[in-house]
């Protein structure tokens, strides 16, 4: 019987950490609540493929803690500040409208 050999590593990711410095959370008050949405580019990559341009889910994902989460998704808020935050937010983490770090951002 041959001695099978481990294979050659081409690209390790278990031993990748980010270059750039730790930017602030991102925290949002919510009737009164301060509510903190993670940088995205945290999020594991294949919840980030099933929100399909869902706002709602993609918000979801960003704020971690579950009462929060819940608290925020049963504040009725207009769609307009929504809006305003997701600008934000956006701006926060240096994200285009596609969902990437802008290149001055890396």
């Amino acid at each position: 019987m041959a001695d099978k050999t481990a294979p050659q590593i081409t690209f390790n990711l278990d031993s990748l950490e980010r270059n750039e410095a730790d930017r602030p959370p991102f925290v949002v008050a919510v009737d009164g609540r301060a509510i903190t949405l993670t940088d995205p580019q945290e999020l594991d990559w294949l919840d980030l493929a099933t929100i399909e341009d869902d706002p709602s889910r993609f918000i979801g994902l960003c704020i971690e803690d579950d009462a929060d989460r819940e608290f925020f998704f049963n504040s009725r808020v207009p769609a307009w500040k929504i809006n305003k935050m997701v600008q934000a937010f956006q701006q926060h983490y240096g994200i285009t409208d596609r969902g990437n770090r802008s290149a001055s951002r890396r």
